[in-house]
């Protein structure tokens, strides 16, 4: 492949308000995983970190991830679809 496309989709505007709370989350579980070592630890690193964050926003994170996933699957059923388009 030598060609590639990347999409965006922001963050839906019910989650907006806590982007910012969603943020210093991440930053702090981020000097955590160092300070404890865990960000030297492969594969280790992501799980801990998701779970740190769920646990730093109260589960925040996860629904406001579960709703960019959302987003993404109706964007990927959508290019599927236009692919039997023809002009």
């Amino acid at each position: 492949m030598t060609h590639g496309v990347l999409f965006g989709a922001p963050i839906p505007e019910s989650y907006a308000a806590v982007g910012k709370e969603l943020q210093e989350a991440v930053e702090q579980a981020v000097q955590e995983s160092q300070g404890k070592g865990i960000d030297k630890r492969g594969k280790e690193v992501t799980p801990w970190l998701l779970e740190r964050v769920r646990e730093l926003t109260s589960g925040k994170s996860l629904a406001s991830s579960e709703s960019i996933l959302c987003i993404s699957l109706r964007f990927n059923e959508w290019l599927r679809l236009d692919r039997y388009c023809t002009d």
